[in-house]
């Protein structure tokens, strides 16, 4: 029954705007860092989601080999675009959720950066 309330609950509802702003704020952080720093990258702006799935095919070839260089060059954790499907290949999954905006920004620098587009 507590349950039942708290769904139906102002305080609810709320907490789940505050949320999502936050959640929105930094996917704008993460989407305009893409444009600036891997500017051949492809991508859709998400509109419900936790993550940017980042199509690099016009930098990398694996983007699971990618990944790792990533963690151990440049300290950026991101989950290889093979994992979900072969057809994305050269992708990888970007999340903005836990982050900062500021370093969601640096680590799309570090992206770029490893990426050698900027």
């Amino acid at each position: 029954r507590l349950v039942a309330i708290y769904l139906r609950s102002e305080a609810r509802m709320r907490y789940i705007r505050e949320v999502v702003e936050v959640y929105r704020q930094r996917r704008d952080v993460a989407v305009s860092a893409l444009r600036k720093y891997v500017p051949e990258a492809r991508f859709v702006t998400p509109s419900g989601s936790m993550f940017v799935f980042v199509d690099l095919a016009r930098y990398v070839q694996d983007g699971e080999s990618f990944a790792r260089e990533l963690l151990e060059r440049h300290n950026v954790a991101v989950v290889p675009g093979s994992y979900f499907s072969d057809v994305y290949k050269a992708a990888v999954r970007v999340s903005f959720v836990t982050e900062t905006p500021q370093r969601i920004e640096e680590g799309i620098r570090r992206i770029g950066q490893a990426t050698g587009s900027k």
